[in-house]
Formats: C-alpha cells, structure tokens, sequence
C-alpha cells in the first residue's frame, strides 16, 4: 500500500508544502510525488524540518521527530481530511503542546482511519483541556498507541473517562507512562463499564500489587453473584 512518510533528517520547505496543497486542489501535479528535499529558515536562521506530501492518496502517513509547528501541522490536518484511503497515521516523538484542534477533529471525523500512534509526544505536558480534546479526537480510532509520554496519574483520569463512555477503541497502549497505582484505579474502575476495549498495555509504569489488585476486582467482581455480571470486564486483555 502506498506510504507517505518521513524521518529525521529529512526537509522540506514549507512553500513546497503549499505547492502540494495548491496541487491536490486541482493543479497540474496533482497525484504525484515531488522530490523536493530543501532547508526552511525559521526568523533565528535554525533548521526546522518540515514534511512531504503525496498527493496521491495514501493508506499510511508516518512523520517522526519533524517537528512541524502549527502550519505545518495545520496542513497535516488538511491532507488527512482530503485523503479519504488513509488507514495509519504515526506522528511519533513530535512535541505535543498546543496543536490546532483541526488535526484531531480530522482525525476524529476520518471515515477510514484505525490506527493512531502518538508514541513519545509528551502528552503528560498537555493541560487537561488540551488532553481531553486529542482523547476526544481518537477515541473511536481503532488502535491508539501512547506509550512513552509520562501521561501519570491526572492523564490517566482523562483516559478514563474517556473510555467510560464505551468509545469503539479496541486497542490501547498505555505502557511507559508513569501512571503508578493511582492511574491504573482510575483505567480500572474505567473498564467496569467498558465492552469495546479488546487490549490494553500498561507493563512498565512503575506500579505496584494496589494496581494489579485493582484491575484483578475489574476483572472478576465477586463480592456477589449481581457485581460479577454487572460491574466484571470480560472483554478485555490487560498486558501489565
């Protein structure tokens, strides 16, 4: 399937990024892959990556360590609502701190898209406002993966609540977060009323057995027989 993607190292001027906007619209180039590989000066004459894109529709977009800032992330945003084949989108050790909301409500609202990574993104940075709308934003994606960004405790209460209103996400990965006991009770008492969630991953997040008591209470309610039927999650698989 066709990709589009691109890794540190690599550079694009944000004029050419416009070209391809202006392209998809209907220009001569429109469909084709341009080999523009360039430096873009921001005002302190630094280097700052910014990304390629295939006009052609593609089912994957992968862009790690870019770096793009908010225009370029704004035309992330574009190319995703345009790109109606787009299954995968990887956005992996990028700096998350106040990107437009346009990326996730594309996100949110693409007709084809399962797969989400924001793996290393520093997510545990986000306000609480800011968290709650990419959770918004991905919580009908069919797998999410936000390992490695320090979300802790108050991230995982946003996590929570999120997968408490049974969201389609069946895939979940929460390793590497520094979550501690506190987060994983509130993902715990999250799953009771969860019946999608098929996997969550939460190994290494510096927990204890008050965590792995908690999801085992989640899993198996018995304090009698009406909590084992209404308040057990027997859908999902924890890797803790």
């Amino acid at each position: 399937s066709a990709v589009a993607s691109l890794k540190h190292g690599h550079y694009l001027e944000m004029s050419h990024l416009k070209a391809y906007r202006d392209a998809q619209d209907g220009g001569e180039q429109g469909g084709q892959l341009l080999p523009f590989f360039a430096y873009y000066h921001n005002f302190h004459q630094m280097y700052r990556p910014v990304m390629p894109l295939r006009m052609a529709p593609s089912s994957q977009l992968a862009l790690e360590k870019v770096n793009l800032g908010r225009e370029g992330i704004s035309l992330v945003a574009e190319y995703i609502e345009k790109n109606y084949t787009l299954s995968s989108f990887h956005f992996n050790d990028n700096q998350i701190n106040d990107i437009p909301t346009r990326l996730f409500t594309a996100i949110k609202q693409h007709p084809t898209l399962k797969t989400v990574s924001l793996e290393g993104c520093s997510l545990g940075k986000c306000n609480n406002c800011l968290f709650n709308i990419i959770m918004d934003g991905v919580k009908n994606i069919q797998t999410v993966r936000l390992s490695r960004n320090n979300i802790r405790p108050s991230g995982a209460s946003c996590i929570g609540n999120a997968l408490k209103s049974n969201p389609r996400m069946e895939t979940l990965w929460l390793n590497d977060n520094n979550l501690q006991d506190e987060g994983v009770v509130y993902l715990a008492d999250a799953l009771k009323s969860n019946t999608n969630l098929r996997e969550m991953y939460l190994y290494d997040n510096g927990t204890t057995e008050v965590g792995a008591t908690a999801l085992k209470r989640t899993f198996l309610n018995t304090c009698s027989l009406n909590t084992v039927k209404e308040l057990s999650n027997h859908t999902c698989r924890v890797y803790y």
